[in-house]
């Protein structure tokens, strides 16, 4: 697609609304466990807003008093049984086979890793990815930077020269807490106002976002 190099020395990316379509997975299946868990049947603006923070915050923002780590586990346990809905969203594979062999390609998610680890077999990760932090494997989680620096450390280049590509405000905001890029992915983005009151790079596709990491400007 691209022969030249892109314009940053790694690229990371979040998994859930940027490479892959699990909103729907989430949303049925957190809605089964606000149910069965807490009592309580979640609207659609409510199990929007829990979207793209860590299970435990989603869980006790909803009001859940009991162990989060057995809340978690019966979540996930649910959220396998919408995972036919998952699929990758068009046209970003083609973009990550054409990045692959450029510069390192990392993923920092909100996932714990044995979720992770579901998701990455079952859309084949390791043809393209070569590191990735999850929320269980970092001291601060997104919006604090740490995740992303683990990932600059592993690839040992700067984090000035890195760029991270997400769909939420706490990847933007773990991005800019972190010093470095930012490129919202557009396709997965469900509320722009929080990208347009920051200013931020948005890719409105893969193509405007693979424009974006060969050096194009906004």
């Amino acid at each position: 697609m691209h022969s030249h190099q892109p314009h940053y020395q790694a690229i990371v990316f979040d998994v859930d609304g940027t490479l892959i379509d699990s909103h729907k997975v989430i949303l049925h299946s957190l809605a089964d466990t606000a149910r069965d868990l807490i009592g309580r049947e979640l609207n659609e603006a409510e199990l929007q807003r829990a979207m793209g923070y860590p299970g435990r915050e989603t869980l006790r923002h909803l009001g859940y008093q009991g162990d989060l780590d057995a809340a978690i586990l019966y979540w996930y346990a649910q959220y396998q049984k919408y995972e036919h809905f998952m699929s990758w969203y068009d046209g970003v594979p083609q973009i990550l086979q054409s990045l692959v062999n450029t510069v390192p390609l990392g993923i920092v998610t909100n996932n714990m890793r044995f979720k992770y680890e579901t998701i990455a077999r079952q859309f084949a990760f390791d043809k393209f990815f070569h590191f990735a932090v999850c929320v269980d494997e970092t001291t601060a989680p997104k919006p604090a930077a740490d995740p992303l620096e683990q990932v600059a450390s592993h690839f040992g280049v700067p984090l000035h020269a890195t760029v991270y590509i997400g769909d939420s405000l706490n990847d933007l905001l773990c991005a800019r807490n972190a010093g470095a890029d930012f490129i919202g992915a557009g396709w997965g983005i469900l509320d722009p106002k929080p990208f347009i009151q920051h200013q931020a790079k948005v890719a409105a596709d893969p193509v405007a976002l693979m424009a974006f990491l060969m050096g194009a400007q906004p």
